[in-house]
């Protein structure tokens, strides 16, 4: 690779670079109590701060999102290391450790978040295709309207129908 090539791209020496932040990613139902996920980040915190020969600092433990209509709100923990990025394997090591306690401390307390499922209706899958597509408003290659597919389509909702 020639240095033209690379004379706009920024370069980075990871040994100089900062100690790295990560972040973990957690979920909890939106129905668990304030207090109960204070108790959690305490609990986490504790294991942080237990730990300084990896951990520099326990930055946040912040909500991010509140998904209302899905029933959880998320939160994102934010750490500082104390190697740089040059050491990636300690960092993501680290991280690893941090995020499994965490799942642990929330089966534990009955804080994990079960994803609900969605009704699907599969009635549908009965009607024909024309019914929920119309060959007029596109009629490029990719029309699903040709014989073939369309009995390929019957086939299938035969056998989810009684």
């Amino acid at each position: 690779m020639g240095n033209g090539s690379i004379a706009a791209s920024r370069i980075l020496n990871a040994a100089r670079s900062p100690r790295a932040t990560v972040y973990i990613n957690l979920k909890f139902d939106i129905n668990i109590p304030y207090k109960k996920i204070e108790t959690f980040k305490d609990v986490v915190t504790k294991f942080v701060k237990d730990r300084p020969r990896e951990w520099a600092a326990f930055n946040g433990f912040r909500a991010v999102s509140v998904e209302v209509d899905r029933n959880y709100i998320a939160y994102k923990i934010v750490l500082t290391h104390r190697q740089a990025w040059q050491k990636l394997v300690d960092i993501l090591t680290s991280k690893a450790a941090v995020a499994s306690y965490c799942l642990e401390v929330q089966k534990k307390m009955g804080m994990t978040y079960e994803e609900r499922a969605i009704p699907v209706n599969i009635s549908a899958a009965a009607g024909s295709p024309s019914e929920y597509y119309n060959d007029e408003d596109n009629n490029d290659d990719f029309s699903i309207a040709s014989s073939n597919e369309s009995n390929a389509f019957d086939l299938i909702s035969k056998m989810f129908t009684k």
